[in-house]
């Protein structure tokens, strides 16, 4: 049984189950199945109207879920999420960079960036924006979202499915090379990220060490690195530190060099 026909005898069920699996944070692109959705549609498999209801309303209950959920846990919800990602380091400074910087604006187009769209819904939580306003954003984001992927297959629909017939054999190929390149991917940036971490924890400090020396004559340079989200969510600082969010480390940097013990403080 080939995909499409998977996807022509359960398409709902599969666009339901994917996309919110998708947004709520497994590194598994619900774009193809919408695009194939899209072509069924057009071919007259399946219906394009609720194709985009069902693709809708599993997008919204993933993000409405992760809000509710962050209203109440706050900012640890949100570094679990990055840990299902491939590059969970960049995913927290990422998305406490981009949010309170462009607000509105990132909940409306946050599914059409790539390591965005699940951890938007759980900042929003986090810092409180108004469940209405954070509604109309998503559901509008959303609903232009599902139309970009699947409005292109419906209308492309006879060209895909003659081409998929005439280049069967090369259309398993391609796709096998790409399973294979985002396997290599993940593979490589797993390992890569276990090194980082081993390097930091021969550089890191112990709490009970840094407590000692910012207690002695010779105290520490700390600076605290976490973004404005971070901080607006747990507000404690380590004593003495110096508060300077990593998006704006640039224009400190030649401060920073000068201090001989220097102690970071991040996510």
């Amino acid at each position: 049984m080939t995909e499409l026909t998977l996807l022509t005898e359960y398409g709902y069920l599969i666009v339901l189950v994917w996309v919110f699996v998708d947004q709520a944070g497994l590194p598994i692109p619900a774009i193809p199945v919408l695009f194939a959705a899209g072509v069924l549609a057009g071919s007259g498999s399946l219906n394009i109207v609720l194709v985009c209801a069902i693709a809708i309303f599993a997008a919204m209950a993933s993000d409405l879920s992760w809000y509710v959920i962050c209203r109440r846990k706050g900012l640890p919800v949100l570094q679990f999420l990055c840990n299902l990602s491939l590059a969970p380091d960049f995913c927290v400074r990422q998305a406490g960079a981009t949010f309170p910087r462009y607000g509105g604006i990132t909940l409306f187009a946050s599914n059409f960036i790539p390591g965005l769209q699940t951890v938007v819904p759980t900042l929003a939580g986090v810092v409180g924006v108004p469940f209405a306003t954070f509604a109309a954003l998503r559901l509008a984001g959303t609903l232009l979202w599902v139309l970009t992927f699947v409005l292109p297959g419906f209308f492309l629909a006879d060209q895909v499915v003659a081409w998929m017939d005439q280049s069967a054999e090369i259309a398993t190929t391609f796709g096998i090379t790409i399973a294979v390149a985002l396997v290599a991917f993940a593979t490589y940036n797993f390992f890569r990220r276990q090194w980082f971490l081993r390097a930091v924890r021969v550089g890191g400090v112990h709490p009970r060490t840094l407590r000692d020396e910012l207690e002695s004559d010779a105290k520490p340079h700390v600076v605290d690195l976490r973004s404005r989200c971070e901080l607006e969510a747990f507000p404690q600082v380590i004593p003495g530190a110096a508060v300077i969010p990593f998006e704006e480390i640039d224009d400190h940097i030649e401060t920073l060099r000068q201090k001989r013990d220097l102690i970071l403080d991040c996510t």
